[in-house]
């Protein structure tokens, strides 16, 4: 056993560990970071917001003290850049001059691997092995790169931080694409992360790239990251103008942080480049390869385009296949996903279109598997006055009246067209946005609420919901949270093509949740370019206010 452990070990470090044979130009030929690299090159590639907070962790903490040991957990969808992203962070490490056979690589995707690590010891060996083998180069790092789907890796892990194996020094971080399984693993590992997990709470989010990271990815050569740093800068000033917006500043913090002139100077100076880096989003969503593949059908045909293998190949197939091990049954998950007709809609415990259209038994454990991809949410509703409590700081909420969202367009046009054999999906997909307008209403209000999970704070007391009276919606969204100032912050919300147009539409809603409600401002999202700031309703474009988060 020891002997083919030690083959499989030699197989894989060189397969999957090239950096460690003096390959400079490894990245080049990488499939995960090849097209990082070449997107990098022309200007077109700026690793996401997660890659810089884990590279100041392993920096400064890890690599230059060497203390830390432990395991952090990133799970996320399938496809959306976990490998490329860790790929980039060990070609970056390199780069500055950390020791490359302290960066251990091992894909758990490999062939070679399938059938041995579906038995935990055979895991729990290897990575003994590995940790002894390369045991003075620590500070080691490993990465176990798609571990959700193999049995009893959590408890290996467990067991290696119980044994003293991953001690000072070593550090594990592993991802997997379903927090279904994840989720249950965190019982395995809890109080055993290690100082190098609790750095991040254990296990984070990677989801597919929010809107201001596609912008700041392919507009940073116009100086736009810099402008956006200085303008909208830290979490805490961020949050800042999402209050303002929402009333809880006041007129003199308004004046003294200047942010209406700040909002109105993004709006002077980048609107039309983030018009139309949105209207690619619409298609492309936050999948780094589909919207870099936009980006080039632009330079090349001058019209962005994402090929239909972006959405069956990169989201439907998989969401499909992956089903299957978890013991569910492919072809329902292909009747639910054409059942969802809208990015967002309304859902009741007797009248879900979604399980009545597929009625079997346990439609909710199928469910539960879509939202654990992260790529579906259900938000439940505020029903009445007496649910928002500022006092006690609680907003309590009903399941009764649930909003079924799609987090992703891209997720949306996948579901959409793949469930009906449609080809040809991108213009498809435009067609069908100008002949139902309201389709394009309802994708853009996914895409907004979808985005409030990023409120921009490490550790916060937050929810999304929606106003719901008798069934009937009164705003698309509600934020809520604990600000810095320990206060409790409710932002109703509305989105609304159109906006202008339907002012008097917007007053109604304004008056009625101000006097139902009690809450102070109606922040309503637009597809237009105009910021419009009344006593109890702001209008902003949907391109600043997704900058927020």
């Amino acid at each position: 056993m020891q002997e083919e452990i030690s083959e499989i070990i030699d197989d894989v470090i060189k397969d999957q560990n090239p950096w460690h044979f003096n390959k400079d130009d490894w990245f080049y030929y990488d499939g995960a970071l090849g097209d990082v690299i070449r997107a990098e090159n022309d200007g077109l590639y700026e690793p996401p917001k997660f890659y810089h907070y884990l590279k100041k962790i392993l920096l400064n903490e890890f690599y230059n003290k060497g203390e830390l040991r432990g395991i952090i957990v990133i799970r996320g969808p399938r496809r959306v850049g976990k490998t490329a992203t860790l790929k980039y962070l060990i070609k970056d490490l390199i780069d500055i001059g950390i020791n490359t056979r302290s960066l251990i690589y091992l894909s758990l995707d490999d062939e070679r691997l399938l059938f041995d690590f579906n038995r935990k010891k055979i895991l729990r060996s290897v990575l003994s092995e590995i940790i002894y083998r390369f045991r003075e180069y620590k500070p080691l790092l490993i990465i176990l790169d798609e571990v959700t789907f193999y049995r009893g890796w959590a408890r290996a892990l467990k067991n290696l931080i119980d044994e003293g194996v991953i001690s000072r020094g070593v550090a594990v971080i592993a991802t997997g694409s379903y927090s279904l399984e994840l989720s249950s693993a965190r019982s395995e590992l809890s109080g055993r992360y290690g100082t190098f997990g609790e750095m991040v709470g254990g296990d984070v989010l990677f989801y597919p790239r929010r809107y201001v990271e596609i912008a700041e990815s392919f507009l940073k050569q116009k100086g736009f990251n810099n402008f956006i740093s200085i303008r909208l800068g830290s979490k805490a000033k961020r949050l800042g103008v999402l209050e303002y917006l929402a009333g809880y500043q006041t007129e003199a913090n308004g004046r003294r942080y200047g942010y209406e002139n700040k909002i109105n100077e993004i709006v002077s100076k980048f609107y039309d480049d983030l018009h139309a880096l949105f209207k690619i989003y619409m298609f492309s969503g936050g999948y780094p390869k589909a919207f870099y593949e936009s980006i080039i059908a632009q330079k090349t045909y001058n019209e962005p385009k994402v090929g239909d293998a972006r959405y069956r190949y990169d989201i439907y197939d998989l969401l499909v296949s992956d089903s299957r091990k978890f013991g569910l049954d492919p072809s329902i998950i292909e009747k639910i996903l054409m059942n969802i007709i809208y990015p967002s809609f309304m859902i009741s415990k007797n009248n879900n279109m979604l399980e009545n259209s597929i009625n079997i038994k346990n439609f909710y454990k199928y469910l539960t598997y879509l939202e654990a991809s992260g790529l579906f949410m259900r938000l439940s509703s505020i029903t009445s006055r007496e649910d928002i409590n500022s006092k006690s700081k609680i907003v309590n909420t009903s399941t009764k009246y649930q909003k079924f969202i799609v987090c992703d367009p891209a997720v949306f046009i996948s579901s959409y067209c793949c469930s009906r054999e449609v080809t040809n999906i991108h213009n498809y997909m435009k067609k069908m946005f100008q002949k139902k307008p309201e389709l394009k209403q309802l994708l853009f209000e996914a895409i907004v609420l979808s985005h409030l999970r990023y409120i921009p704070l490490r550790k916060p007391f937050r929810n999304i919901s929606f106003i719901s009276e008798s069934g009937n919606e009164v705003t698309d969204g509600v934020l809520w949270y604990i600000n810095y100032k320990d206060e409790l912050i409710v932002i109703p919300i509305e989105v609304k093509t159109n906006a202008t147009s339907n002012i008097g539409k917007i007053i109604s809603t304004a008056n009625e949740i101000e006097k139902q409600y009690g809450l102070r401002k109606l922040v309503v999202v637009s597809d237009s370019s105009d910021f419009i700031n009344e006593e109890n309703f702001v209008v902003i474009p949907i391109e600043l206010f997704l900058l927020i988060f």
